[in-house]
């Protein structure tokens, strides 16, 4: 059973402290409070524990893992020591709300950490996070607490909500300031790229280190939208992926998928993942998004699978209802009595295949206008770069 502890993150009880450390030495699994967002800790020497995460969170077990230390010395401990550039940016950055890629080049004290060649260092100006790895001996992990792709969580109800049972021990320092999160910086190029951009932006960065910093490169986003995010969706995220991953756009698009029903985390329809299969297109991996604000704002064209899902994106978020599209209209001369895809659930393998091939006829068929977008766009990256 999940336990909860509120804690003063001004004045940290070390009996809290002492007992979250416990949890995680034992292999648990805790949400505490850093500088910015709320983070899951555990024992990064525990596969277990690790692999436990992956599953709550839905994340991909090749993603970087972000670790928390309060030293420089634990930094270097990690990886190896910095060279110049890299000593520059951490000690200029460091502490602070701010994650710091680093190259890896020794093999890491930590076994899981060896799986990567990057490591991500967080060192927050938070009493609780410096008396937590004191009490531990060694650093823990830092990621966000959230659903992978999902809008972070500001507060202990709402982790409590989302994850119950499922995670250890909550230390609960009250609702944190911003949503944001930490900025994320790579710092084995020169100038260092901006990853992410969170509580500390750009320009900030820049000025710290006196040089600027490069910008991440925006990429044409894609959204398809059905119900949960399991069946239509994901199938069309697949089928527009495996086509664009053999076009000269394959670096500047993205495909994503979402429900409007908000089933997080669940894997998609068994039907839908062995149809796809056929067209060598993996779905198993795939864990279900729910539609949110964040989403629909960032992509640039969304194609919704049905009727229901467009009237849904029109009530909830009317402000973007200009790049929001039935798939089966879009670009269609004649008006359509019926531009809904059916929703295969709860039919067979065959239906399942019909509507597979339905999805992929439409989107041959807009094909070609998807293709005039991505050229507009990428001339507009272009002449970005031409400036700079």
């Amino acid at each position: 059973m999940m336990r909860y502890i509120k804690i003063d993150p001004d004045n940290p009880e070390i009996d809290a402290i002492r007992q979250a450390a416990h949890v995680i030495r034992t292999g648990g699994i805790i949400a505490y409070p850093t500088d910015t967002l709320y983070g899951f800790g555990f024992d990064l020497n525990n596969e277990n524990a690790f692999k436990r995460l992956t599953e709550i969170k839905g994340t991909d077990t090749q993603k970087p893992l972000s670790v928390l230390i309060n030293c420089h010395a634990q930094a270097e401990w990690l990886f190896g020591s910095f060279n110049e550039l890299e000593k520059a940016c951490f000690n200029k950055l460091m502490p602070g709300k701010i994650t710091l890629l680093f190259p890896r080049r020794i093999p890491a004290p930590i076994y899981l950490l060896n799986q990567f060649e990057k490591i991500g260092l967080r060192y927050p100006l938070s009493k609780i996070c410096d008396l937590l790895i004191t009490e531990l001996g060694y650093p823990i992990s830092s990621t966000s607490v959230n659903l992978t792709g999902r809008s972070n969580l500001k507060n202990a109800e709402e982790i409590r909500d989302t994850f119950g049972d499922q995670i250890d021990l909550i230390l609960d320092a009250g609702p944190v300031k911003s949503l944001l999160g930490s900025t994320v910086l790579d710092c084995s190029t020169f100038p260092p790229q901006l990853i992410r951009e969170g509580e500390i932006d750009a320009e900030q960065i820049s000025n710290i280190l006196g040089t600027p910093v490069k910008l991440p490169v925006k990429k044409f986003m894609i959204l398809f939208v059905c119900s949960g995010n399991i069946c239509r969706s994901p199938m069309a995220e697949g089928i527009l992926k495996r086509i664009l991953s053999k076009t000269k756009y394959k670096d500047i698009v993205e495909v994503k998928s979402a429900g409007t029903l908000k089933i997080v985390n669940a894997p998609a329809a068994p039907e839908a993942i062995e149809v796809a299969s056929q067209y060598d297109i993996p779905l198993s991996k795939h864990r279900s998004r729910a539609l949110n604000k964040r989403l629909v704002s960032r992509a640039d064209l969304i194609f919704c699978l049905a009727f229901n899902h467009l009237n849904y994106i029109n009530k909830y978020f009317p402000e973007y209802k200009n790049k929001v599209f039935l798939l089966r209209q879009w670009h269609e001369k004649k008006l359509l009595a019926n531009p809904s895809i059916a929703d295969p659930i709860g039919h067979k393998g065959d239906f399942f295949k019909k509507i597979f091939n339905q999805i992929y006829i439409e989107i041959m068929r807009v094909l070609p206008e998807i293709f005039k977008l991505l050229r507009t766009f990428a001339k507009q990256v272009e002449n970005r770069n031409i400036k700079k």
